[in-house]
């Protein structure tokens, strides 16, 4: 999936988040998202005789209004977020409200 994002795309994953997805109050639904940034084309021009490489961040790859260097927030499933995370090896990023209701620590049950 990374090699898609970069070869078809044009773009890297910077970032991977768990959020609470839910609308309603008092309700936790965990999802995904990744934070992916644009690719800046590169350009090749010869000046006398000599290969110089510059940035365009004007190209857009078919994708009208996203230029190179632009971040996007890209809403995805957890597995998906979690899995990003671990083959660009980026931090997880959890939201607070998501960690104080998911780490809560357990009482063992006395045996009979």
């Amino acid at each position: 999936m990374k090699d898609i994002l970069e070869d078809q795309c044009k773009a890297q994953v910077i970032g991977a988040l768990l959020e609470n997805t839910s609308l309603l109050d008092g309700t936790l639904a965990v999802g995904g998202a990744i934070v992916m940034q644009r690719i800046t084309a590169k350009k090749t021009i010869t000046i006398e005789g000599e290969e110089v490489s510059i940035s365009d961040e004007s190209v857009d790859y078919g994708n009208n209004g996203v230029g190179g260097g632009e971040t996007i927030l890209v809403e995805c499933s957890v597995d998906e977020a979690i899995g990003m995370a671990l083959v660009t090896k980026l931090p997880l990023q959890v939201e607070s409200a998501i960690w104080d209701r998911a780490s809560l620590s357990a009482t063992p049950l006395p045996r009979d």
